[in-house]
Order: structure tokens, then sequence, then C-alpha cells
């Protein structure tokens, strides 16, 4: 599958600069970022999601301590 994303000028900088330190190219060096760093930013966005919810009373908060107990 191709993707294609506009990066800002800084980032498309230090981008090729890495890809040219280290022989690798920029798809290359991409898609290692976006797999190493999925899962980081699935828990961030679900968490991020939680307490929308949470603040439009669509869900509630649970204690540390009765989940401990249980």
């Amino acid at each position: 599958m191709s993707t294609r994303i506009d990066l800002k000028p800084d980032v498309e900088e230090r981008l090729v600069g890495l890809a040219k330190v280290t022989g690798r190219s920029k798809a290359d060096l991409i898609l290692q970022l976006i797999e190493q760093n999925l899962s980081e930013l699935e828990d961030i966005c679900l968490a991020e999601q939680r307490l929308k919810d949470l603040k439009a009373g669509q869900t509630r908060s649970i204690r540390a301590e009765d989940v401990w107990e249980d």
C-alpha cells in the first residue's frame, strides 16, 4: 500500500540527513518510525478518547482501591 505524506521542511531536512548518514531510504526510516511508535500512539489516542468520554459523562471512573479489591 502506498501513502503520501507532506512533511514540514525542517522534518524533511532531518529525515534526509538521517537517510544520508545511515545509508537507508527515507521510506525505510518512516516505516520503522511508524512500526515502532504505532502502539504508543494507539494508547495515547485511546486515553484521550476515554478522557473525552469521562468529561462528557459518557463513562465513569473507578477508584484504584476498588479495582485492586476485586
